[in-house]
């Protein structure tokens, strides 16, 4: 809401407030014209002080409302909080696990599958390369002996063997090397969880590269998602009816960080839906819940909810005639509606009807009282 629609809102609840607490002393001036006895009901700043049943000021009006936690209280007695429509309840204790809703897109999986087959056959080039250096070796070794016997093997010979012994080896590292650094950038690429199903035989990488399952990219929100409740496809998020469950939307299974970013203030992360093909690049709708577990509060209708000066407020009964406005903080919108409401406590009398309406009286009583001063 911009700063020019707050203001038209509040002087909307003033003018509210106005009217209702207003028509009381209409009705008790026409009251006594026609019974010719009734006392007139004083205006304006002897308001406050005047008490109607007697027709003498209340001594109890000249002293300060309270302060609770540095707030003055709003006085309002019963009969016109009840003729402005204000109306308590106490709060019932109230919790949720909020879940927001993220993108994911399912990824082809085949590439890994490739890196994972070249890792295969550089892993029969190695075993090959191993034989050759073994070979090699036992030819050097073999002659070596026979020169130093004295036998009939020219030392050129024994030099050759060597030779052909360490290309070997080198042969042999190079393989390995590659092989490792294969390995090496699929799990830079796709993440050490998912490069380690692809290249240790993993049966649940085997469900994907199958095409059994499918591997989804979802861009998560900061704070929600693998450390909470398991994420789930939002069934019809996308209108995708073949996405739909028998039981509601089909549970994930969170398999680790994606590498890179999701280009917000969130992560990435790959998710694994069991069970379900879908082609490369199709996007659905994820949900997510937050990590941490369920948020814990009390139940506050919103039309109990003030805005005002940044902030949410909600206003407490502090006895018959006084309110006290107090901060909050709403934590999320519960299934029925209310708002789960932070810094109320449950079974706290509070305001559920009539709170912009205190709003406006206090901010009038104190402009008021400045202007007495």
């Amino acid at each position: 809401m911009t700063l020019r629609g707050a203001g038209v809102a509040l002087a909307a609840a003033a003018l509210l407030a106005a009217a209702a607490l207003g028509l009381a002393d209409v009705l008790a001036e026409r009251t006594g014209g026609d019974a010719g006895e009734a006392p007139a009901v004083p205006r304006d700043g002897d308001r406050d002080d005047y008490d109607g049943d007697n027709g003498e000021h209340d001594d109890d009006d000249d002293e300060p409302p309270p302060l609770v936690g540095g707030v003055a209280a709003v006085r309002l007695d019963p009969a016109r909080a009840a003729l402005a429509g204000v109306m308590t309840a106490r709060l019932e204790p109230a919790g949720m696990t909020p879940v927001r809703l993220a993108i994911a897109e399912s990824v082809d999986i085949q590439p890994l599958a490739a890196l994972r087959d070249r890792w295969r056959e550089q892993g029969f080039a190695l075993r090959a390369a191993d034989a050759a250096a073994a070979a090699a070796r036992r030819a050097y070794e073999r002659l070596d002996a026979l020169f130093r016997d004295r036998a009939d093997v020219a030392e050129k010979e024994v030099l050759r063997a060597e030779t052909a012994w360490a290309v070997a080896r080198a042969e042999q590292g190079r393989v390995r090397a590659a092989r490792d650094a294969l390995r090496g950038s699929a799990a830079r690429a796709w993440g050490p969880v998912l490069a380690a199903w692809a290249f240790d035989g993993d049966s649940r990488f085997a469900a994907l590269a199958a095409g059994a399952d499918t591997l989804l990219r979802a861009a998560l929100p900061a704070g929600f998602g693998a450390a909470g409740e398991a994420p789930a496809i939002s069934v019809g998020a996308f209108g995708d009816a073949e996405l739909e469950g028998a039981g509601g939307p089909l549970p994930l299974l969170d398999v680790s960080p994606a590498p890179g970013t999701s280009g917000g203030a969130g992560e990435s992360r790959f998710l694994i839906a069991p069970g379900l093909a879908l082609p490369a690049g199709r996007r659905v709708g994820v949900r997510v819940a937050r990590r941490g577990g369920p948020l814990a509060g009390a139940a506050l209708p919103a039309s109990a909810i003030v805005r005002g000066m940044g902030r949410d407020w909600a206003y407490i009964r502090l006895d018959e005639r006084h309110f006290v406005r107090r901060e909050i903080a709403v934590l999320g919108v519960l299934p029925d509606g209310r708002r789960l409401a932070g810094g109320l406590e449950p079974g706290i009398e509070a305001v559920v009807a009539g709170a912009p309406i205190l709003y406006a009286e206090e901010f009038r009583s104190q402009i008021r009282d400045e202007d007495d001063d």
